[in-house]
């Protein structure tokens, strides 16, 4: 880790290796995390490489109000709820896929952008699964009103 103090704000730059943790009673391995952050700006790197979870996800976010910015890329490659007591109906079924976000603003209220998901999974070995190609949720303003395109 390395911390500076700088007119009031810090700005800070760290690696960490987690082994494993514990998490709703299901061990979690092999987490690498990385970020900085430097005046506003907030930018990581998560890598999860588990039987249960493995993903990775990298975001870079701008803190400024309502005019703070949200990006965010994740790669599911594989999350197993039932293993975290998510969805016990679905035992040994695992979600994959790949997310994006693109958002501006900081509360529901004001935020805009897109969210999207694409090459959805959500299958047991042998069984038959749902796929969706792609799935995008756009938020915009139009004068005064709110306006979401599914």
């Amino acid at each position: 880790f390395d911390i500076d103090r700088n007119r009031g704000g810090i700005d800070a730059f760290g690696n960490v290796e987690i082994g494993g943790f514990e998490f709703n009673g299901e061990t979690i391995n092999n987490i690498i995390f990385s970020g900085e952050k430097k005046g506003d700006s907030l930018s990581c790197n998560v890598s999860i490489d588990d039987e249960s979870l493995n993903l990775t996800s990298d975001a870079d976010i701008i803190l400024n109000g309502d005019k703070s910015q949200w990006n965010v890329n994740a790669d599911i490659r594989r999350f197993i709820p039932s293993r975290f007591g998510l969805l016990p109906k679905y035992q040994g079924y695992a979600f994959s896929g790949a997310a994006k976000t693109n958002l501006t603003g900081n509360n529901a209220d004001n935020i805009t952008g897109e969210v999207s998901l694409k090459s959805l999974s959500f299958e047991k070995h042998g069984d038959r699964g749902v796929h969706i190609d792609g799935l995008s949720l756009t938020s915009h303003n139009n004068d005064s009103l709110k306006c979401y395109t599914l």
